[in-house]
């Protein structure tokens, strides 16, 4: 890690970890973070292959396109460039909202990185684990502390910018640029021309109807890929694209940002250990208001026919989430569902859990779970704003039964975060419910190998075959 008294701008100073990070130098418990996210990622990018249909529409694009046959598109079969590959594959990441993230950094992670890396590592071939898992951790690493810089800084976030978005293009850049051996010189160059890519605005989450919110991460992946090859090529970019007179902290974020949490400096810790990692197919600030409900009809033993009314506080973050009600109450599309505390709440009140198939096209019909969103009424509580200290805000419900009872949960640490962990094994299990949803039906077998590879990626000797084996 660098020094905090570098005046460098970031994209020297991240150019020179590039070249010189070792596998060897990272923690135990950093390494075991980063296959929970690789496995976690691939398991998410499969099961959207079925649920969302945008998805399909990409991959099908990219096989039009044609081109050199380089790289596997997972869940649909076939191959395609490296970079359309990671557009296809990337578009997967996040369409689920099931992808791992951090809620400091109010973003998901490994959607953004993780295929990237891989095309990158199928494209050049015989890349060893060691080196995909160095890789993908850097590129975390860079991601999320630069939203940390941000969001923790003196103006915080505003709403304003989509962080994955704006930030995710440099950890896809610097696990790309990992995997082809880069010199400091070529990954600055590379990182300079993702920087002159980064954008993208809430404006996309805050209304409802559109695809991009859900395969945004297919841009971010496909500017990592292009970025390094470019750079690769002797194609200069801009140095100074975060901190120079009109770069991204500049002219974005007006200045204001953590220096010290954006170069990563020497005591530093490595953000990527408070990663979460959902157990539930919904957006991270639902995921409360579900902890809850979960909670309150397990304990009580409720039965559907037995509610009478679900009452949701939330705070001024999560208000979108519930309005407009009967747009929320009736979502139209899977994502729409999936960033809709009412429907959320509705199906975990009926099915004690949420599943894939509850926000897939044919989930979002149920009328047992329409009938039941029907019930559930928000009401505001800014005493509930980001209250848990890490980003997140609590969910509060309360459940009211027909025969008058009054049962209320607060959850302020949802399942899954990484105050209140799921381990390896939960992963494992999350990963084989979403491969049963590929669009292309997966060979047991082959799972149970990617599987085990993952689990014991530092001994793998070519990464490359692990999206090989999921197309």
């Amino acid at each position: 890690m660098s020094s905090s008294q570098d005046k460098r701008d970031p994209i020297e100073i991240w150019a020179d970890e590039i070249e010189s990070l070792r596998y060897e130098s990272l923690p135990r418990d950093v390494v075991e973070v980063t296959k929970k996210s690789i496995l976690d990622t691939l398991g998410v990018c499969i099961a959207a292959s079925t649920a969302v249909p945008a998805c399909r529409q990409v991959a099908e694009m990219v096989k039009e396109m044609g081109g050199k046959q380089e790289c596997s598109l997972l869940a649909f079969g076939g191959k395609a460039p490296a970079a359309m590959a990671a557009l296809a594959n990337g578009a997967l990441g996040h369409a689920l909202d099931y992808d791992d993230g951090h809620y400091g950094a109010y973003m998901r992670v490994g959607g953004n990185v993780v295929p990237a890396a891989l095309a990158m590592a199928q494209r050049k071939g015989s890349v060893g684990g060691k080196e995909l898992i160095a890789a993908v951790t850097l590129g975390q690493e860079i991601m999320i502390g630069t939203s940390l810089a941000i969001t923790r800084g003196p103006r915080g976030w505003k709403n304003d910018w989509y962080m994955g978005s704006v930030t995710g293009g440099f950890g896809a850049t610097a696990a790309a640029c990992r995997i082809l051996g880069h010199d400091r010189e070529k990954a600055a160059d590379a990182l300079g021309i993702a920087a002159f890519r980064a954008g993208g605005t809430m404006e996309v989450a805050f209304g409802t109807g559109s695809d991009l919110r859900g395969i945004y991460m297919g841009f971010t992946s496909m500017t990592g890929v292009l970025a390094a090859l470019m750079a690769g090529r002797g194609i200069t970019g801009v140095r100074s694209g975060l901190e120079g007179k009109a770069g991204i902290l500049s002219t974005y974020f007006q200045g204001l940002y953590d220096r010290d949490t954006l170069v990563r400096g020497k005591n530093a810790k490595f953000v990527s250990l408070g990663m979460d990692f959902k157990p539930w197919p919904a957006c991270g600030w639902v995921h409360t208001y579900i902890d809850a409900t979960v909670d309150i009809v397990n304990t009580h033993d409720i039965a559907p026919q037995d509610i009478d009314r679900i009452t949701v506080y939330v705070g001024d973050s999560c208000r979108n989430l519930c309005y407009p009600l009967e747009m929320r109450r009736f979502p139209k599309s899977t994502l729409d569902a999936k960033f809709s505390i009412p429907f959320c709440v509705a199906a975990a009140a009926i099915r004690r859990k949420l599943v894939i198939g509850d926000v897939t096209p044919h989930g979002i019909t149920d009328t047992a779970v329409l009938a039941m969103a029907d019930k559930v009424f928000p009401e505001f509580d800014a005493s509930l704003e980001a209250a848990s200290g890490d980003g997140m805000s609590p969910g509060v419900v309360e459940i009211r039964t027909k025969a008058g009872a009054v049962h209320t949960r607060r959850r302020d640490i949802p399942l899954g975060d990484y105050r209140n962990p799921i381990g390896m094994a939960d992963v494992v299990a999350k990963f084989r419910d979403c491969v049963r949803h590929s669009a292309m039906p997966l060979d047991p077998s082959k799972v149970d190998r990617v599987i085990e590879m993952v689990a014991h990626l530092e001994d793998v000797q070519d990464s490359g075959q692990i999206a090989e084996l999921l197309s």
